[in-house]
């Protein structure tokens, strides 16, 4: 009681101060022990407003930005074409007339024009596919089995997407197609649109080639890889009017939904490329891609004699090669001659198209058994057995000979 009398509030207050000081330099970064006293003095009057939760330490990296769901993929696909849809709706639904304003008044949505909301979306298509592509080489740069360093590809493959981005809305190559005209002194040639988009297909076409050779490994890249080539060869056989040939509302919806679909297929198949990228670098998928079958091994003959006999088989099953051979001499069967074995007779192909000989073995393996006094059933043979064995192959000897 007498401690709380004594306290004042004015005291608690310091106390309070003092805490949150103390909290506030925990957190503070620590420097070498050369600072003066002075600037320690400073700190500890300064108060984060921050938590440390910000530091760049806590924050996500780059990569963070790789999909790594293909389902996430799907639903960004899903989504990006319904924005193309809504904009060949909107321009069809005000260019036919069916709503009281004129197209002119609204040039953001005519699909015709470079100043249109069309030409800023294909922009952003491309543009993202930039960024994914400079996300891919950072994880790419680093797999160990690439000895040629086939990674710099995206060098110039994310350059060449950063100029088709700027030419949606800046027409970049209009502008350098005239330029080149007016410097050869022929402003006025007929073919040069065609020689121009001959020359561009032949760049997209390489483009699109290396693209897919480097993203060979996933399937699904190289099927939004063709796609995009399909629409990008449509487009331009719309522009050298082999389709479409007359100016209509619907040419240039055709054409537009065309060149958007290209550039949405570029971005899915560098999408799902970084995807595939982040699995197998996460080792999530495996290096040989597809589990082989395990292959039967053949097994020799010799082999094949000495494993056991399977349940559901004779034990006197023998290869069809071989004539079959009479039982061996056992301790139950109390005989005053045993039988002989007969030599086993195996055909033997000489070659192709040429009839096979018989040759004979030289002993089995019953019989070499037996000279060492035992039989193929294991039981050993009494010294009256084995004399009179020695004795039937002594006789046997002159008619193998002959």
């Amino acid at each position: 009681m007498s401690t709380q009398f004594r306290r004042s509030g004015q005291r608690d207050e310091r106390r309070r101060r003092v805490l949150l000081e103390e909290t506030g330099d925990r957190h503070l970064p620590e420097k070498s022990s050369g600072a003066s006293s002075k600037g320690a003095s400073d700190r500890s009057k300064m108060a984060r407003r921050y938590p440390v939760s910000t530091l760049s330490t806590r924050q996500p990296s780059l990569l963070a930005l790789v999909p790594r769901r293909r389902w996430t993929l799907l639903v960004w696909c899903a989504l990006l074409l319904s924005c193309i849809a809504g904009l060949q709706t909107l321009y069809g639904y005000v260019a036919l007339g069916h709503a009281s304003i004129v197209l002119a008044h609204v040039p953001a949505i005519d699909l015709a024009s470079r100043a249109s909301l069309a030409s800023w979306f294909g922009s952003i298509l491309l543009m993202a596919s930039a960024g994914l592509g400079a996300l891919t080489y950072l994880i790419r740069r680093h797999r160990l089995d690439d000895y040629r360093g086939t990674y710099r590809m995206w060098y110039w493959v994310i350059v060449v997407l950063i100029l088709a981005a700027a030419d949606q809305v800046a027409w970049i190559q209009e502008s350098v197609r005239l330029v080149l005209l007016d410097l050869s002194g022929i402003a006025g040639y007929p073919d040069a649109t065609l020689i121009w988009t001959a020359c561009m297909a032949v760049l997209v076409l390489a483009i699109v080639v290396r693209l897919g050779i480097e993203m060979r490994e996933c399937r699904t890249s190289l099927l939004w890889l063709v796609a995009a080539l399909v629409c990008y060869g449509a487009s331009a056989a719309g522009q050298l009017k082999w389709l479409w040939a007359g100016a209509s509302i619907f040419r240039v919806m055709a054409q537009s939904a065309l060149i958007l679909g290209g550039h949405l297929f570029i971005l899915l198949a560098i999408a799902f490329y970084a995807c595939h990228v982040f699995r197998d670098a996460s080792g999530l998928i495996g290096r040989a891609g597809r589990v082989k079958r395990a292959t039967r091994k053949k097994v020799p003959v010799s082999a094949a004699k000495s494993k056991a006999p399977v349940r559901g088989t004779r034990r006197s099953a023998k290869p069809v090669h071989e004539s079959p051979a009479k039982k061996a001499p056992s301790r139950r069967r109390h005989s005053a001659d045993p039988p002989a074995e007969e030599p086993v007779v195996a055909t033997l192909p000489i070659g192709r198209g040429k009839r096979s000989e018989p040759r004979k073995a030289v002993a089995t393996e019953s019989r070499q058994v037996a000279d060492e006094g035992t039989v193929a059933g294991g039981s050993k043979l009494s010294k009256a057995e084995r004399r009179r064995l020695r004795k039937q192959r002594r006789r046997d000897r002159p008619s193998q000979a002959a």
